[in-house]
C-alpha cells in the first residue's frame, strides 16, 4: 500500500544533492526502524492519526510557500515544530518508521530556520516524498490496527 518503501526513500535521498547532509544520515535509520505499538496505546491511535494528518496538511501547504519563495520565518518555525511533534508522538506510540522520517525532517527544518540549509527544489524533492511516506504509513497502521479514524 505504501507509495514508497523505506529503502526506496533512503536511496532517493542518498542519490540527491543532500546525500552528505545530516538529513540523509538520519533518514537512513528508517530502513532499520520497526513499528510496534503497545496494545495499551491503541486507544490513542484515532487522536494520533487525526492530529498527524492535520500536521501533514499544514506541512504540505508550507511546501507550497517554500516553492513560491513566500515562506516567512513563522513557516520555518512551524515546519520545525510540526515535525518535532510528529516525531515525539510517533516514538511514544512505537511508530518508529514515522518517528525516524519526522526526525530527519525536524533536523532539516532546524538547519533551515537557522539559515544553515535552504528549502529549495532539491530539498522539496525529498521533503515531499517524506511527507507522503508518513501519510502512507499512517494509512497502513490504520488498517493494521483495525482502527477507523
Amino acid at each position: 500500500m505504501s507509495s514508497m518503501s523505506p529503502q526506496a526513500l533512503v536511496e532517493m535521498i542518498q542519490g540527491s544533492a543532500l546525500k552528505d547532509a545530516d538529513f540523509a544520515v538520519t533518514m537512513s535509520k528508517v530502513v532499520r526502524a520497526k513499528d510496534h505499538c503497545d496494545p495499551m496505546f491503541h486507544e490513542f491511535f484515532n487522536e494520533y492519526y487525526d492530529e498527524t494528518e492535520r500536521f501533514l496538511q499544514s506541512l504540505t501547504q508550507y511546501l507550497q510557500e517554500f516553492r513560491t519563495q513566500s515562506a516567512s520565518p513563522k513557516t520555518y518555525e512551524e515546519s520545525h515544530r510540526l515535525t518535532h511533534t510528529i516525531k515525539g508522538a510517533s516514538a511514544t506510540l512505537g511508530f518508529n518508521s514515522i518517528a525516524v522520517v519526522a526526525e530527519g525532517l525536524e533536523h532539516f527544518f532546524s538547519l533551515a530556520r537557522a539559515g544553515k540549509a535552504t528549502v529549495d527544489e532539491n530539498a522539496i524533492s525529498l521533503i515531499d516524498p517524506s511527507l507522503k511516506f508518513i501519510h502512507s504509513r499512517l494509512e497502513e497502521l490504520k488498517l493494521e490496527l483495525g482502527t477507523v479514524a
